[in-house]
């Protein structure tokens, strides 16, 4: 699983939530569609393993789509849609570019941290029925990262605990209830 398509349960779920169709597409747009384009040409003109393995080649991804975020952010802003999906798509430039910052010197998990934002998103909307499902489909993804020897068991356990915990609290601060 792409890291960015969880990003894709979140937009439609606050999309759905706010009756927001425009801003739906908009962060479906910029922040998955444009960030998946990006990584699969980055993978393959740096011919890099579809993982993205090393830290250093992480930074350029991390970079491109905390932009593509705040792109997002401001485009919706000029066509009106929601401040909760306009708020959405600055809270995961943030989210990216805090993982850039940890990357530089650590490697965490990207793909149990982009769980764990939805787990934050799915907190902060109180819907409890979509934590359950989430929650599955997020220790499978956890559960395949240190399978694949991808990651050591703290790699993955401060992944999704830092991405749930960084996108309630960016959530609960940038958009009001």
């Amino acid at each position: 699983m792409n890291p960015s398509t969880a990003e894709a349960a979140t937009v439609i779920l606050v999309g759905k939530k706010y009756g927001d169709v425009v801003g739906t597409a908009l962060g479906l747009f910029f922040g998955v569609l444009l960030v998946i384009l990006t990584a699969a040409v980055y993978i393959r003109v740096k011919g890099t393993d579809v993982f993205v393995s090393k830290r250093r080649d992480r930074l350029p991804l991390l970079t491109a789509g905390a932009i593509y975020h705040a792109i997002g952010a401001l485009v919706m802003c000029k066509v009106g849609v929601t401040r909760p999906m306009v708020c959405l798509m600055l809270t995961y430039a943030i989210a990216a570019l805090t993982v850039a910052g940890v990357t530089r010197f650590w490697k965490i998990s990207i793909h149990a941290a982009s769980m764990g934002t939805v787990m934050g998103a799915i907190a902060w909307l109180g819907e409890w029925w979509a934590g359950i499902p989430w929650s599955i489909v997020t220790a499978v993804v956890c559960w395949a990262r240190l399978k694949l020897n991808a990651h050591t068991g703290y790699q993955v356990a401060v992944g999704v605990a830092g991405g749930t915990l960084l996108t309630y609290v960016l959530m609960i601060t940038l958009i009001p209830r």
